[in-house]
C-alpha cells in the first residue's frame, strides 16, 4: 500500500515538473534613461545596447505623444551577436526587450511575445495610435544605417512566420 502512494506522489512530481514553464531570464540588465526609454536585456546580449540607443536617437525627435503601440517584434543580426528584439510604446516611454533566440526558428515570435507581455504586464496599451508605424521605420532606418539585418516577426495561425523585406 505504501509503495502505490509513493508510486503516485512520485508520478505527481514528475508530470508538475514537465509542466510548460514561462521564460524568465535570471539576472536581465536594465537600462533606463527617465522620460525616454527602458531596456531589458539578457546578461550575454548587452552589446545590443548600441542598436537601442540608436533606435531611441532616431525617434527622440518623434512626438512619441500619439499614444501607444502594439509590441513589434524582430530576429536581429549583426556582424556579432544573433538576437530578439520587441519595441513598444507605452504612456511615452520606449520600451525594449532583448532575448536569445528560440532553440526552434518558428518559437521566436511567441517566446518574444510571452516575454514582452512579462516586462510590459503593469504597463497595458491604454490609448491606440498611430505611432507603430513610425516606430517600425525608425527601427528599419537604423538597421540599414548599420548594416543590420533586422527581420520583422509576425504571428499566424498560432504560427510564427517571418517577412523578409
Amino acid at each position: 500500500m505504501y509503495e502505490l502512494w509513493i508510486l503516485l506522489v512520485l508520478l505527481v512530481l514528475v508530470l508538475w515538473s514537465l509542466r510548460t514553464k514561462p521564460v524568465i531570464f535570471d539576472n536581465p540588465v536594465i537600462n533606463q534613461v527617465d522620460n525616454l526609454y527602458h531596456a531589458t536585456l539578457a546578461p550575454h546580449l548587452v552589446q545590443s545596447h548600441g542598436f537601442i540607443e540608436q533606435i531611441v536617437a532616431q525617434l527622440a525627435v518623434t512626438d512619441c505623444s500619439a499614444g501607444d503601440s502594439d509590441t513589434l517584434c524582430y530576429e536581429v543580426t549583426d556582424a556579432q551577436l544573433h538576437y530578439l528584439l520587441a519595441v513598444s510604446l507605452r504612456a511615452g516611454l520606449l520600451y525594449f526587450q532583448v532575448i536569445s533566440p528560440a532553440s526552434v526558428r518558428e518559437a521566436n515570435y511567441r517566446v518574444l511575445r510571452e516575454y514582452a507581455d512579462q516586462v510590459l504586464i503593469h504597463h497595458p496599451v491604454r490609448c491606440p495610435g498611430v505611432f507603430g508605424a513610425v516606430l517600425a521605420q525608425g527601427v528599419e532606418a537604423v538597421a540599414v544605417r548599420l548594416n543590420i539585418v533586422c527581420l520583422k516577426l509576425y504571428e499566424l495561425d498560432d504560427c510564427a512566420m517571418r517577412i523578409v523585406k
